[in-house]
């Protein structure tokens, strides 16, 4: 087989071979588990180099697919206890706010040196958003001011320096970088997130302003103490990239580097039972995310982490060396990444990001090994193009509407795109994601509303939802989905989400703050926020909420910032009084950055957390309420165990049902510990045995319990807190619990084209027969038939999706490896590494890799020992 070619080996001919690659620093355990990115071709050079592999509490590595060679990395900041899974997000990556811009330029908190150079940045908001650009350039960080410490606070979410030789602008520095420059702490880079004259805030615990904010403790820890004292300078950087940007961005702008996040899912041995961490390759810094309690009952047995992610549906990317108005030509192909397949790609879209042709989509008709061919002409690409060949499906859109998309030129079955998202690539609209309520032929109705509303100049790809995380928890049936953007965790489908808010001040590029209360001196305006705000002496701020109009202004420029918690502008009028509209109760949550349509959340569910993330590993006290009404601002429960915190309690919008749900309602009749009554039902009678039960809206914990039998209206099953008329709400989950050695794979390149996207499989456990394949469109799941059906999995078993048709699978305490067929149901042998079997422990350690000339490879670890092992896959 000659160097740059498809992998031809054939089998009986050539067996696979297991090659024994460099030992692991330490011995797997039960908590130890990997991950690697699901399309390495998005960036070839970083994203399909490294498997990250977490050994332990403290030993976190990478594992180098080059050089095979382990390299040290941060450790997460909440200990594990019984079991771990990982998952790599490779559109994820460093974010903040652009500090200023140039033509082809973008200013940016600083990093380390040129660690930025040939990642992508996005424009996700604001001024500019939605385009993408690669950095060809980073300038040297900038050093804005520097100082000692006098004192220090290096508590979890509360991480802090203050400097009482200073006498900074309030929030003068708020988004530049703080870099540990010498002395305890050295060479530890954190976000500034506001600063009062003496005090940067580097770390919050509530993490109301977005749910990245609390990055892990300085470790080595920072100091104030004489001789020790650490010394800090603040700083940011410019980037320079490859093309000029189409629209310039701003003050106003958010940035992300697609550098890649490592998420990171974990038991804890007391409540919420679970914590959920971000680790940020670029800056070697782990962040805790929130955790609501009263969501898990106890520790599971096991867990699997999956997401849909932006990447996986991006399936080449590279630099145009020619082309015409209806070619494109990558010369690279064939002489430094693998030549394409003849017509390949034909019915795939190709999307030029940046250079001659930027914000062009166009289907390709055919291709050749560096040739694609498409039908309407456009903007010839040149040496300066850089393009993807993207997503499940795009084009370019005929209309728009405030909810809908519309491409008159398609023919999609109904709902083949529910779940999914889709992203505004280029137009009007543009940067805009969101998740896909329904479809027709036709026709994209989305979730939320569109911000601006697309029209036929919007260029569009459809992706997966890069918001939702999926944890599937050993010894349950139901599926909790993380949302990240919300930073809430939720059973049933998000529809919205935001904060408690009484009043909200916004700047653009911030999210809205809520307010405390307010203050004049005649037009001269002061309002404390419920939280430290990240505003700037010369933002325009719009503020809602005031019962006085006066203070309720648009655009109004902040005058001055005296505290973290306060800034001033100028009024039309002298307010006659300073209440505040909103308030929060035991039944209403009130948010009044919204304008909702009167009762349209009647009937749904509300996940909230009452009081701020604790902050050692993110848990917040969290309840679930079902909504019997709303207004434009407010939405009004039966009633809540405590009141909602304005500015602190976050909140998610769900459906009533859950992933998995064969049926869902609220406990209305006569109940008990072991008894629920729906009088709105009329089921078969035991329809529901052995089917399991989830408690979603109570008083107590969200519990699941296994139905022993149903008569038409009245369920029976083991002892719970007992329902509440009008108050409690259920679902009945139609899929079998899950148990130890499971592990789950969204099939996200298949090649069934009717359902590539649509499935995650789940590898039951538990010493059970079979998989689970979870439709997300529907959100239905059933026991996937496959031939034979004779093997159990249980304790040591790990599975591996190759990007196309194959789920690999090793089988617990042995050395063989199966596959799966995801599209025929098949089962196959799949190889045995070598040496002996291993001691069969909890966790995932078993990934596929493809280099960039095509080739597929296994990588395993050997349970309970050092040794891993890779073999080339061609069957």
């Amino acid at each position: 087989m000659s160097a740059l070619q498809e992998n031809n080996l054939q089998p009986q001919v050539n067996l696979p071979q297991w090659q024994m690659l460099r030992f692991a620093p330490f011995t797997s355990a039960a908590v130890s588990s990997t991950c690697f990115a699901d399309n390495p071709d998005f960036l070839q050079a970083e994203h399909g180099r490294y498997i990250y592999y977490l050994i332990s509490a403290t030993e976190f590595y990478r594992y180098d697919t080059w050089f095979n060679h382990f390299q040290k990395l941060a450790s997460p900041p909440v200990a594990l206890t019984t079991v771990s899974s990982m998952e790599f997000a490779g559109a994820l990556g460093y974010e903040g706010n652009v500090l200023a811009a140039g033509a082809s330029t973008l200013t940016v908190p600083a990093v380390f040196s040129a660690s930025m150079r040939g990642f992508d940045v996005v424009i996700v908001s604001g001024t500019g958003a939605g385009q993408r650009r690669t950095i060809t350039a980073v300038a040297e960080a900038v050093v804005h001011d520097s100082g000692i410490a006098t004192a220090v606070s290096n508590t979890q979410g509360a991480i802090s320096i203050t400097d009482t030789l200073k006498a900074w602008i309030g929030n003068q520095y708020a988004g530049y970088s703080l870099r540990i420059s010498g002395n305890s702490g050295v060479g530890q880079v954190r976000r500034i997130l506001s600063n009062t004259p003496t005090i940067a805030t580097l770390g919050d615990v509530t993490q109301v302003n977005k749910p990245w904010n609390n990055p892990a403790i300085f470790s080595p820890a920072i100091s104030a103490t004489a001789g020790t004292q650490s010394a800090y300078s603040i700083e940011s950087q410019v980037l320079t990239v490859d093309s000029a940007w189409g629209v310039q961005p701003d003050a106003t702008s958010v940035f992300r580097v697609q550098s890649g996040a490592v998420l990171l899912a974990t038991s804890t041995a007391s409540a919420p039972f679970y914590a959920f961490q971000s680790y940020d390759i670029l800056t070697d810094t782990w962040y805790i995310l929130q955790a609501n309690t009263n969501m898990i009952a106890a520790a599971a047995s096991d867990m699997s982490l999956e997401r849909t992610t932006e990447n996986a549906s991006i399936w080449a990317r590279g630099v145009a060396t020619g082309g015409s108005t209806t070619t494109l030509i990558d010369g690279s192909r064939g002489v430094d990444v693998v030549a394409w397949k003849t017509n390949q790609w034909a019915g795939y879209w190709v999307h030029i990001f940046s250079g001659t042709g930027a914000g062009q989509i166009r289907q390709i008709s055919s291709n050749t090994g560096t040739t694609l061919t498409w039908a309407t002409a456009g903007t010839a690409p040149d040496a300066t193009s850089r393009y993807m060949i993207i997503g499940f499906d795009a084009g370019t859109a005929t209309a728009g509407a405030s909810t809908t998309l519309t491409d008159s030129t398609k023919a999609w079955a109904t709902n083949r795109w529910a779940n999914y998202a889709v992203r505004i690539l280029s137009g009007t609209g543009a940067g805009q994601v969101r998740a896909i309520a329904s479809n027709t032929a036709t026709t994209l109705t989305v979730i939320g509303g569109w911000a601006i509303t697309p029209n036929a100049t919007s260029v569009y790809v459809i992706q997966g939802d890069p918001s939702k995380t999926y944890l599937f928890l050993g010894g349950s049936s139901g599926v909790l989905i993380h949302n990240l953007e919300s930073g809430t965790p939720t059973f049933g489908r998000e529809q919205d989400f935001g904060i408690a808010r009484n009043a909200a001040a916004t700047v653009a590029g911030h999210n809205p703050v809520a307010i405390a209360s307010l203050a004049n001196t005649g037009t001269t305006g002061t309002t404390t926020t419920a939280q430290p705000h990240q505003f700037r002496v010369g933002d325009l701020v719009t503020q809602r909420g005031a019962t006085d109009a006066n203070f309720n202004v648009t655009g109004a420029a902040i005058a001055s910032v005296p505290s973290a918690t306060t800034f001033t502008y100028v009024m039309a009028g002298t307010p006659a009084a300073t209440t505040i509209t909103g308030a929060q109760s035991t039944t209403t949550l009130t948010d009044l950055t919204k304008n909702w349509t009167t009762n349209q959340w009647a009937g749904f569910t509300c996940y909230m957390n009452t009081a701020a993330p604790t902050g050692s590993n993110g848990a917040a006290t969290g309840q679930v309420v079902r909504i019997t009404s709303n207004t434009a601002t407010t939405l009004t429960f039966v009633a809540v165990s405590t009141t909602p915190t304005n500015g602190v309690s976050r909140y998610s919008i769900a459906v009533s049902g859950a992933m998995g749900a064969a049926d869902f309602g609220v406990a209305t009749g006569t109940h008990s510990a072991t008894t629920l009554q729906d009088t709105s039902k009329t089921w078969a009678v035991n329809i529901w045995a052995g089917k399991r039960l989830r408690i979603l809206t109570t008083t107590g914990f969200s519990a699941e319990t296994i139905i022993a039998s149903n008569t038409a209206n009245t369920l029976t099953f083991g002892s719970i807190i007992a329902p509440t008329n009008n108050v409690t709400g259920y679902v009945i989950l139609e899929q079998p619990v899950k148990g130890v050695g499971m592990s789950a794979n969204w099939a996200f390149g298949t090649t069934d084209v009717a359902t590539r996207g649509r499935f995650i499989f789940v590898v039951r456990g538990g010493n059970t027969v079979g998989f689970d394949r979870f439709d997300l469109a529907t959100d239905r799941v059933n026991i996937m038939p496959t031939f034979p059906q004779t093997e159990t999995l249980s304790t040591g078993s790990m599975a591996a999706y190759d990007g196309q048709d194959r789920l690999y699978y090793h089988k617990d305490a042995t050395r063989r490896i199966n596959y799966l067929d995801v599209v025929t149901g098949r089962l196959a042998n799949g190889g045995q590494f070598p040496y002996v079997d291993p001691t069969a422990v909890l966790g995932n350690r078993m990934e596929i890799f493809r280099t960039k000339d095509g080739l597929k490879f296994l990588w395993i670890n050997r349970a309970s020992f050092q040794e891993c092992y890779r073999c080339l896959l061609f069957v």
